[in-house]
């Protein structure tokens, strides 16, 4: 789960609020439809944010 530190930061970031998975998803939102995105993108993109947020984030000295 990701904590609420981590969520307001993505928010201010990313201007948009984290997807959190392990709450129980509502069906209705993953029914696939033309305009949806299919469960599969859902999870590649949910991977590909938590790796993003994974990465140490390296801040350079001014010596």
């Amino acid at each position: 789960m990701v904590s609420q530190k981590a969520k307001d930061w993505f928010e201010r970031e990313y201007g948009r609020p984290i997807r959190d998975y392990q709450a129980v998803p509502d069906p209705e939102v993953f029914l696939p439809g033309p305009s949806q995105p299919s469960r599969l993108e859902l999870d590649a993109q949910n991977e590909a944010l938590a790796n993003e947020l994974a990465r140490p984030i390296c801040i350079p000295r001014g010596d």
